[in-house]
């Protein structure tokens, strides 16, 4: 496989100040820290884990949405946090993003039209804008006389194909799908996954999908990489993550998907081991393994050490002491 997006040793801290008047101090929030992670050219990455573990934040990072405190970040072989002015806008068209929040992402104030054209404004490339935009339209399931419409007229799945339609109107090759169903209806959810998997076959597209649903993940994703705390502790192909997750964390998050059927949710019950406890914070993050707070399985050397990264088996990797 080609490796289109790569990260390397990358972090992003914020400074916080903490403490009274007389004793303030400025101590880092760790939201990612030292993650190394690659997307291969046209697969769907699903990224997992718990609200606030870093996710929507690498997402941002991987296309410089924002600057990364330290570490790499290649995009087709070229660092991109070394970019600036015209070279840096050039490599823009291939990266986009699509938001979380089908509301608050569109301009209440422009048409749809003018929505999904802004991109090609911004780069200058109006040449048959007007029929771009139709066509675009047509392509995400919108009727061409949704252009002249403002965002309030429309369900929250219909926002979201506008915000899909402003995301691939450049034509990018990498899009992040920041969590893009979680604020639309079960039914709806799966409608916008459906088009989306169209669309990466259609135009070539490469995904990485932020989600907290991990039965969406496992639909829509070729490989699966799991975050805690700022720090990736698993990565697979899908079928291996979920028939056979080596770290405790993945193995919790899996024990979490409800099950409908009622035998085997008694089974489930049974030998499923959920996770207990609440994440810490990331302003103080737990010496040595960070999961070591909540997992069923610590020893001293957890808590001790941080895990080094190992491949149990091809293309699986987790960081835990206790992976086998």
């Amino acid at each position: 496989m080609t490796v289109l997006v790569e990260a390397i040793d990358v972090s992003k801290h914020y400074p916080v100040e903490i403490g009274g008047f007389l004793r303030r101090r400025t101590i880092p929030l760790r939201a990612v820290d030292t993650v190394s992670l690659t997307v291969n050219d046209g697969e769907t990455l699903g990224l997992v884990g718990e609200s606030g573990c870093g996710k929507s934040t690498l997402g941002r990072l991987l296309i410089r949405l924002l600057p990364a405190t330290a570490g790499t970040i290649r995009f087709g072989g070229t660092d991109i946090g070394t970019l600036r002015g015209k070279v840096l806008r050039d490599i823009r068209r291939s990266m986009q993003i699509v938001f979380q929040d089908p509301y608050g992402a569109l301009n209440p104030r422009m048409t749809v039209e003018d929505i999904v054209m802004e991109p090609l404004a911004i780069h200058g490339d109006t040449a048959n804008a007007g029929q771009r935009v139709t066509d675009m339209l047509s392509l995400v399931g919108l009727p061409a006389r949704a252009r002249e419409r403002f965002p309030h007229e429309f369900s929250g799945g219909q926002r979201q194909r506008i915000g899909i339609a402003r995301a691939l109107i450049l034509r990018p090759k990498f899009v992040v799908c920041d969590e893009p169903v979680s604020a639309l209806d079960v039914s709806v959810q799966a409608q916008i996954v459906n088009l989306l998997q169209d669309l990466q076959g259609e135009l070539g597209l490469t995904y990485l999908f932020i989600a907290h649903d991990l039965g969406v993940v496992k639909h829509i994703s070729t490989r699966v990489a799991v975050m805690y705390l700022g720090k990736v502790v698993e990565v697979a192909a899908k079928a291996a993550l979920y028939a056979n997750p080596k770290h405790p964390y993945t193995r919790g998050l899996i024990a979490s998907v409800p099950v409908t059927h009622p035998a085997q949710r008694a089974r489930g019950r049974a030998e499923r081991k959920r996770l207990e406890g609440d994440i810490p914070s990331a302003l103080h993050p737990p010496s040595g393994c960070r999961f070591h707070t909540r997992c069923p399985l610590v020893q001293s050397v957890c808590r001790e050490r941080e895990p080094a990264t190992t491949e149990p088996a091809p293309g699986h990797l987790v960081a835990c002491h206790m992976a086998e």
